[in-house]
């Protein structure tokens, strides 16, 4: 009979359990009658899931002798639900106290202080843990349940615990304990693993960054022309969609002809500007306005118009440049162009916010803007009031008795009729484009900047701009991300099937470098007042240094040496104000060694040759660095992957692992690149990484550009949305982290959980004897054989390398032996081994020589 609920499965149980006799049963009996019964109809593991009798190797067996042991159960639910359960016959009786004393018992405790039958189950599910890649176990009898994690990173062995059952009657008051710490959905949330780490070990006292080591201290002044090449790049970068930019941005549009290869190249939602199951979106030519929303059909039959792009990607300049060739092709007559920048609105990153007063300042805001740019149809104006509420003053005049259609009586009842649509925004509004349409004067509202706001406020904009389109047959436009387009289409808040989309491509940064720097040299020649800002920012200094500077940089962006060019279309992905942003960060940060750059600048010319070299990690270091002495993450465009925490300890490799498997997703041909936040927490937790840990990190990951979300564009993230590899996140994974440049900087600002390591780095950074680049030599490989020897004991306690996930990498040996030859991976062997600093050891820590499974199973034992 199967029970209806997992509470009257244990009282079946408890009646069976009573009735035994005296000897018990032996152990293929335990299982059937009690551990299968709980697993299935208490915890709710399918019989599917059990994968009973599954053979390991032996230990120390050889290939020829093919000696096997066998696994009772390794309960296997998708591809991160796992539990290792080793069950013991009924009557070997557990030695636990008779009574319950405490939930948490001390896995060494179980291992030392009682039974032999519990030690050696324990051990054996152990051994088996590390060899068949699963992270938890449960020892049993069929009415005492034991639970724990066979590794866990950075916990020493005698900080695991176990959670210990003591009998049926315990898991009968418990019941809802047992089930949130063992079932498939407590597994899948690692329930099991909080518990026995109990949030963690802490991190040792003197866990330590060398910057919180030294003192604070200015770079030294290698960049003299900084002031000038801020006046210069302000000039060169400024934002577009300013009135006072009209010229420039009539001259430095880069149109779409390009766009396509910068896409190929460098989109991180690869292939589309749309993320995957959305429908195709119409292209936008950026060159022109005879395409698009803005065609005779949309603007005499009014619509809603999705303009879809990414952070950056051009959506706010290309309304800007759409709305200075619209006037200059229309004018003033036959067509009205109002537009409303809502980023800086305060409801805009509301949560809580009046929904009314939001829609009733946009429509105010619009009208102030028709009353000011178009005054022969000024929507405050008597006369055109009058026509604007035509409609409702017949009604009026229907509607009253003889007695009250007296001239005078009738023009004040008008009036107030009037005075009371004016003061509602709204209503306001939609009359006056109901009025323009009457006078066949074509109506466009471009909303920009919708995107920036919460989803709230997205979804009250949406329906405003749909309600106008369709009641006043207005072009009403809507500039938003793709990933808001996405879950309006996916969780219903957006109805697109009664909007048209169309997308915006981001141009390439090299293209908009160009034009930037042809304007600000001829504006500087041409415009006065600006020359003479210039003069005094440059302090006495010749204005020919600044434009060589200017020439070396364009070569570096422009010229064929793609390195620099690919550095900064990765990291900043499809958003070309970052890009722009990173260029200006090198121009103006006072490391930037501008000597140096002059000296390589006139080898290269006295050579004649076309290809200027910048080192890479020249731009590195200044964007890494910006304006400080040491690389600081806080304050710098760079994230530090090996980063750790100062109180608690975790793995230095949690970024790493994030990046390795969302890379391995990407490339799975049948797979999606997109993953919940809790499936990616799952496969971590699989391998020993905590889920909060987890979770953090990607978040940090994110608010880097590194991983990137359909369902929410910006982090934090929950466990229910999806994010996938970004642009970025694959550059710091194939490039940035081998480079040279890149190590002998995050040293500084990297803690550090073996106090020896610490003590040394910083010794070495004050070691007058050697020069300064052999000392930032050494302490870069001092990190890297640091982290070798943790990230070799990380992967010794996930077990054998045939149990490991396949895009489980190890990555230190191999920056170390790049960065120093083979003398980098002598040393290491040297020392490999468990480490002494604090957090070293677990329980499962290995030698490395334990034999791989094999992937059959083999008829049931006799």
């Amino acid at each position: 009979m199967n029970p209806r609920s997992p509470s009257e499965a244990i009282a079946i149980l408890l009646d069976r359990y009573r009735k035994l006799p005296a000897d018990g049963l032996n152990e293929a009996n335990t299982r059937i009658q009690f551990v299968n019964y709980i697993l299935e109809h208490v915890l709710g593991w399918r019989i599917e899931d059990f994968n009973a009798e599954e053979y390991v190797d032996a230990e120390g067996a050889s290939d020829d002798e093919k000696k096997r042991e066998w696994l009772d159960y390794h309960l296997r639910s998708g591809e991160t639900i796992r539990l290792v359960v080793e069950a013991k016959r009924i009557g070997s009786t557990f030695s636990l106290p008779a009574n319950r004393v405490q939930r948490k018992i001390p896995l060494r405790q179980l291992l030392k202080n009682n039974s032999k039958p519990i030690s050696e189950a324990i051990r054996q599910a152990q051994k088996y843990c590390l060899k068949v890649g699963t992270l938890g176990f449960v020892v049993t009898n069929g009415f005492q349940w034991i639970a724990s994690v066979a590794f866990a990173h950075n916990v020493p062995a005698d900080k695991i615990q176990a959670a210990v059952f003591y009998n049926l009657e315990d898991i009968q008051s418990n019941l809802q304990e047992f089930i949130d710490l063992l079932s498939p959905p407590a597994i899948a949330d690692q329930s099991l693993m909080t518990h026995a780490i109990a949030g963690g070990s802490l991190a040792p006292t003197f866990a330590r960054r060398l910057n919180q080591l030294l003192r604070p201290g200015e770079p030294q002044g290698k960049n003299y022309l900084a002031q000038p090449l801020h006046v210069l790049m302000n000039i060169c970068f400024a934002d577009l969609t300013d009135a006072d930019h009209a010229e420039m941005l009539e001259r430095c549009y880069v149109s779409s002809e390009a766009a396509d290869g910068y896409l190929t190249q460098l989109e991180s939602f690869v292939g589309t500007t749309l993320p995957h199951g959305v429908a195709p979106a119409g292209k936008i030519d950026r060159g022109t306005f005879d395409t698009g929303p803005f065609t005779e059909d949309y603007r005499n039959a009014g619509a809603s118009v999705l303009l879809i792009g990414r952070a950056g990607s051009g959506k706010s300049t290309f309304l800007a440049i759409t709305r200075k060739r619209l006037e200059q092709k229309f004018g003033k007559t036959g067509w009205v162009l109002l537009h409303v920048d809502l980023y800086a609105r305060t409801q805009t990153h509301a949560t809580n916010f009046d929904h009314d007063r939001m829609i009733a300042d946009i429509c105010g805001d619009l009208l102030v803007q028709a009353e000011e740019r178009y005054p022969n149809l000024n929507p405050f104006d008597h006369e055109h009031l009058n026509e604007i509420f035509a409609g409702e003053i017949r009604r009026l005049r229907t509607s009253l008795s003889a007695s009250a259609r007296s001239a005078d009586a009738l023009q004040l009842r008008i009036d107030e009729l009037i005075q009371g649509h004016i003061r509602d925004p709204h209503s306001h509004l939609k009359a006056y484009l109901g009025y323009l349409r009457r006078k066949n004067v074509s109506a466009t509202i471009l909303l920009d900047n919708v995107d920036r706001g919460t989803e709230e406020f997205e979804r009250v904009t949406f329906q405003l701009a749909q309600a106008l389109a369709l009641n006043t047959k207005a072009t009403v436009v809507t500039s938003l991300r793709d990933t808001t387009y996405h879950n309006g289409k996916v969780l219903g808040f957006l109805d697109v099937g009664r909007h048209i989309a169309f997308s915006v491509s981001p141009p390439p940064f090299t293209e908009v470098v160009r034009r930037r720097f042809e304007y600000a040299r001829e504006r500087l020649r041409v415009d006065t007042r600006l020359s003479v800002r210039f003069e005094r920012a440059l302090a006495g200094m010749p204005s020919e240094r600044v434009y060589d500077f200017a020439n070396i940089l364009a070569e570096m962006i422009l010229g064929d040496n793609r390195d620099i060019q690919e550095c900064i279309s990765f990291l900043a992905g499809t958003n070309i104000r970052r890009a722009l942003e990173l260029l200006e960060d090198f121009s103006t940060s006072p490391n930037t060694d501008l000597d140096k750059l002059f000296q390589q600048y006139q080898r290269a010319e006295k050579r004649q040759r076309f290809e200027f070299g910048t080192p890479i990690d020249a731009f590195l270091r200044s964007i890494m660095l910006m304006r400080s002495l040491r690389y600081s993450e806080s304050a710098s465009r760079i994230a530090n992957l090996f980063q750790v925490s100062q109180r608690l300890l975790v793995s230095h490799f949690t970024a790493i692992r994030i990046l390795q498997f969302l890379s391995w997703r990407a490339n799975q041909v049948r797979e999606t690149m997109d993953i919940p936040v809790d499936d990616l927490v799952g496969h971590l937790g699989a391998i020993g990484h905590s889920s909060v840990n987890v979770v953090e990190v990607l978040n940090h990951l994110g608010k880097f550009g590194l991983v990137v979300s359909l369902s929410q564009p910006e982090p934090p993230w929950s466990r229910k949305d999806v994010v996938r590899l970004g642009a970025a996140g694959r550059y710091y994974l194939d490039e940035l982290m081998y480079s040279r440049e890149y190590v002998r900087n995050v040293v500084d600002d990297t803690y550090l959980y073996e106090e020896a390591t610490l003590k040394s780095i910083e010794l070495l950074h004050h070691d007058r004897d050697k020069a300064w680049p052999q000392r930032a030599e050494e302490k870069a490989k001092m990190l890297l054989l640091y982290l070798a020897r943790r990230e070799h004991e990380e992967l010794n306690r996930i077990g054998i390398s045939a149990s490991r996930p396949p895009w489980l990498k190890p990555v230190i040996e191999d920056i170390g032996t790049r960065q120093f030859g083979p003398s980098f991976a002598a040393a290491f062997r040297s020392h490999q081994g468990p480490s002494k600093g604090a957090g070293s050891g677990s329980v499962g820590q290995t030698d490395g020589r334990v034999r791989g499974t094999k992937g059959s199973r083999p008829p049931p034992r006799g």
